[in-house]
This record gives structure tokens, sequence and C-alpha cells, in this order.
């Protein structure tokens, strides 16, 4: 037999879970006919035959969900771990790199990171024609990630869109930058 715990069975959906009863005492107490037993044990342990049949029907679902809590992630890096794996720095009214180089057909990972503490900044790259409609605006001090898979070889400009009234926009200024994609070999 098991170590006896001072517990209080509560059910929830169709998790089970035990929670200490500080109100329940340490000692096991008579049953309801004034002797002990399997049943003053049974409620010393808090769960009877009942719920034990119904706690093994109701883990299930918690091994279900915990192995898809870790198996979903995992999956996801292995994913990720194929990716191309780019940072480009944005501030001062540029790119850095200011040319991304990638290969087509295989998935990238770009990472922009705002270097500018105050001043947001934008990543624009619209080119249907190859499959590319890419867009995120990035606050100052922040960052951003965009996953994307290229497939059509060439050269593609990006900028920033930002622009405050009566003032040039980002792009105007020279942000702006391009991403290579090189054909798969």
């Amino acid at each position: 037999m098991g170590r006896l715990h001072n517990c209080v069975v509560v059910k929830n959906c169709s998790l089970e879970s035990q929670i200490p009863d500080p109100s329940r005492p340490l000692t096991p107490s008579l049953s309801r006919e004034g002797r002990g037993g399997v049943g003053s044990l049974t409620r010393f342990i808090g769960r009877d035959n009942k719920s034990e049949r119904g706690s093994r029907c109701n883990k299930f679902p918690a091994i279900f969900a915990w192995v898809l809590l870790v198996s979903v992630p995992l999956a996801a890096r292995a994913a990720d771990a194929d990716a191309q794996q780019v940072t480009v720095h944005l501030g001062d009214y540029r790119f850095q790199p200011e040319t991304i180089e990638v290969v087509a057909g295989r998935p990238v990972e770009l990472t922009l990171v705002n270097d500018d503490k105050i001043t947001p900044h934008n990543f624009t790259l619209k080119e249907p024609a190859a499959g590319l409609d890419l867009s995120a605006n990035v606050s100052g001090g922040q960052s951003a990630t965009l996953r994307f898979t290229p497939q059509t070889a060439g050269t593609y400009p990006l900028y920033c869109n930002k622009k405050l009234p009566f003032m040039k926009s980002h792009r105007e200024r020279g942000m702006e930058a391009k991403l290579v994609v090189k054909p798969a070999s």
C-alpha cells in the first residue's frame, strides 16, 4: 500500500487532482457504522472505489494533453532547425545588412531588431508575382519575427514605409534594402 495523504479529490472537467485539505486530520477516522475498516481508510486517503475507477478514465485526457503540449513544440523546433535564420537590424533610417541572401524553397525565419529606442520602423516587401507579401511593424527597442518560404529566385526590394506628416518617408531617407533569393541547388 502507498503513502497515506490528507487530501481532497477535486474534479474539474475531465482532469482530477488531489489538493491537501488542512481541515482534515492526518489520522484515519471511523467509518459511518462506527468501526474502522476499508471504508474509513478510503475516506482517509480521499477516494473510494468509484473515484479510483473514474480517475483512471480521467487520466487519459490529461496524459493526451501533456503529450500534445510536449510533442507539438518539439516538431516545430525540428521544422525551425531547417529554417534559414537571418537577423536584420533596423535603425538610423537603414537596414543592416542591406542585402539579405536566402535559398528558394527553404523556410526563412527573419528576426527584425529595431535598434532605435523611440522611432518605430517597418519591414515591407511586396512582390505578389513572386508570392512575397511581407510586412511587420517593429516599435522602438523591440523585435519581431517573420516566417516565410520564398519560392521564386530573384532580387526583391524591401523598405520601411513609415512617414511623419510634412516630412520625408523613411524610404525616401534611404531605408531600403534587398532580398536576394538564390535558386535551390
